[in-house]
């Protein structure tokens, strides 16, 4: 066995070049038996009973505990703002906006970055969906959530969402003083 302190070398790899080559063939030879096209990896997060997927490609990250200062005179479900590393980030309850009491001391999910992020508590941290299948969007949705729904997926026993999470949030944005 060779225990060389190089990577390469303990792999039986004489370099780098070597190593890309049979990676990218590797890769290639996993996607050809596959036999469909490749897809990326997807997360998502339960919010409200809600399984939301996570956009692909979206910059986010959760915020195990940090303080949401609450805004007077807006709405129930606008929890408030929390100041994440100088940034102003507002925080949308959908557990309240669904009509449900609020229940303090769970994660946010940060989504965007900057001017652009907005945060929402959620039930859990996010999870990776395996490999869903599309399905009808099921009825009986929260309203506010409903015109949002691109599509639904079906993974194993859940349903998944795929909501426009930027839309939705530029909607509920747009009725935050509204309490």
């Amino acid at each position: 066995m060779n225990t060389s302190a190089d990577p390469l070398a303990r792999y039986g790899l004489e370099n780098q070049d070597e190593f890309l080559a049979r990676a990218s063939t590797t890769w290639n030879v996993v996607r050809a038996t596959a036999n469909e096209p490749y897809a990326p990896t997807r997360y998502g997060v339960c919010v409200a009973g809600l399984r939301l997927l996570i956009p692909v490609g979206a910059a986010c990250e959760v915020v195990a505990s940090i303080e949401v200062y609450e805004v007077p005179n807006t709405a129930p479900w606008f929890a408030g703002l929390v100041n994440l590393r100088g940034n102003l980030v507002p925080v949308f309850d959908l557990v309240v906006e669904a009509g449900h009491a609020a229940v303090p001391g769970r994660p946010l999910l940060v989504l965007n970055r900057g001017a652009d992020a907005v945060a929402l508590p959620v039930d859990r941290l996010p999870q990776v969906v395996g490999a869903p299948v599309e399905i009808a969007v099921p009825a009986g949705l929260p309203a506010t959530i409903a015109p949002h729904v691109r599509a639904a997926y079906a993974d194993h026993d859940a349903v998944w969402l795929d909501v426009a999470l930027d839309a939705l949030f530029e909607s509920l944005g747009r009725s935050v003083g509204g309490a």
